[in-house]
């Protein structure tokens, strides 16, 4: 008899990443859309002050944290479960570094 053979699809994620080459840090930003939580993940072979910041499309700052880089990994939470759905931009400044990505918030 003929067996059938079942197929597993597994979905997988393969995020942006962005630089602060002054501090040799890689970034990433997730998930994107985000509901209520966006995660900041930071690599980076300097400590540096960070301020963390999300704008809305017209500028308007909306949230803001800061918080302090050490040499390895971290993740950063913001709680975006305020915000209303729409695009946003999260800007990084450590250093003289500076990071902007857009997000959405569903």
């Amino acid at each position: 008899p003929l067996r059938r053979q079942r197929q597993m699809c597994i979905e997988t994620a393969v995020l942006p990443v962005s630089e602060l080459p002054e501090l040799g840090a890689v970034v990433s930003i997730f998930p994107n859309p985000a509901r209520t939580n966006l995660n900041v993940a930071v690599t980076t072979e300097q400590s540096s002050p960070v301020t963390i910041s999300v704008f809305s499309v017209d500028g308007k700052l909306l949230l803001r944290k800061e918080e302090r880089l050490s040499i390895g990994s971290q993740l950063f939470n913001l709680d975006v479960s305020d915000l209303a759905s729409g695009f946003y931009m999260v800007r990084l400044d450590a250093g003289n570094s500076t990071i902007t990505e857009k997000i959405i918030v569903e």
